[in-house]
């Protein structure tokens, strides 16, 4: 018998002997290496994993897209068994043989999703030729936040971003992510898919709104430490979470907004790496997540919505464009290098 196969031997007898991770405990040492989002691997969940599974568990946290991407590319995907990642960027590690095709007959805890998570199929950016490539857990949106001291009447639209008198105190996430919602901001027909005018276009309205950014981040914490700095009054790239980290930290101005133009909405999804060591710790974690006592704290924590419970408060959802793979992801990058290499008049 394999070494996989032994395993799912063992953990097909321990069923009916625990069922706190949504799945039995596993036979013999492994390692599951996670990569990732910061708060999609706690330390008192993976202390529960690796008690329960008697692994080893690695997390490497992220700060952007590209981040991940290089990551990723740089090892052929040898480095991580497990990834999350958003339906817009799943494609690439598709199209690159960077992830596997999932069988899912070894997530049993994908019976507690919500009906609109059930066939995936109709997720976008999930599957490509029938099969199967993410399993949903988290969703939210890309949109604003704004100081509701500095701004005493909120913005409608996307164009107070190049209000002159707010030189100075935007600030705007570094990733070429961005140019999806400038594009929306400027009404283009299809962000996600740009011809070179439109390109052009937007490149050169980015480059002016550079004039009144006070900087670009990477992480949650870069966002925080400027706001709390001072002389923030809009936050590009917000989202639940980051209203939720600026109320703990005793922020209650900071309101997050839906521009007329829209926003953006994300799902994000686990996948299995093509360089995956322990296929069976692999599935028990995604499964692992989706136990809905756990999906519910990732909520609580999160304050994004998850794929087992029903959401509250996201009444604006129906406003967002969900995100979607580009036309070209080279292309994008190079695009953004060059804003951010241009001169500011």
């Amino acid at each position: 018998m394999s070494k996989w196969g032994a395993r799912a031997v063992a953990l097909a007898a321990a069923t009916a002997m625990t069922g706190l991770l949504g799945g039995p405990a596993a036979a013999g040492k492994g390692e599951l290496r996670f990569l990732g989002w910061e708060g999609y691997a706690d330390d008192d969940w993976v202390a529960e994993f690796k008690k329960t599974y008697d692994a080893d568990v690695s997390v490497v946290y992220i700060g952007s897209n590209d981040e991940m991407f290089a990551k990723m590319k740089g090892s052929d995907g040898a480095d991580y068994d497990v990834m999350t990642v958003n339906t817009g960027e799943l494609v690439r590690y598709v199209d690159l043989g960077l992830v596997k095709p999932l069988d899912l007959s070894r997530v049993p805890n994908r019976a507690n999703q919500l009906l609109g998570f059930q066939d995936l199929a109709k997720v976008p950016g999930v599957t490509k030729d029938g099969q199967v490539y993410g399993v949903p857990f988290a969703w939210g949106s890309i949109t604003l936040i704004y100081d509701t001291d500095k701004i005493k009447t909120a913005p409608t639209s996307w164009s107070v971003l190049w209000d002159p008198q707010y030189k100075g105190q935007i600030i705007m996430p570094d990733s070429d992510q961005q140019l999806i919602q400038m594009a929306q901001a400027l009404k283009m027909k299809n962000p996600f898919n740009l011809s070179q005018d439109e390109m052009g276009e937007l490149k050169a309205k980015v480059i002016d709104l550079r004039a009144n950014l006070k900087a670009f981040y990477s992480t949650f914490e870069d966002s925080l430490q400027y706001y709390e700095d001072g002389d923030v009054a809009l936050i590009v790239g917000g989202d639940e979470y980051r209203i939720k980290l600026l109320n703990d930290r005793g922020f209650q101005n900071v309101k997050l907004i839906v521009p007329e133009e829209g926003a953006l909405g994300w799902t994000d999804v686990y996948t299995v790496t093509k360089g995956v060591g322990d296929e069976d710790l692999a599935y028990a974690w995604i499964n692992f997540i989706l136990e809905k006592r756990v999906s519910d704290q990732l909520s609580e924590r999160l304050a994004y919505p998850n794929t087992v419970s029903q959401p509250a408060g996201m009444d604006y959802s129906s406003q967002l464009l969900w995100l979607e793979p580009v036309e070209d992801f080279t292309w994008r990058t190079n695009v953004w290098n060059e804003i951010k290499a241009a001169p500011i008049e």
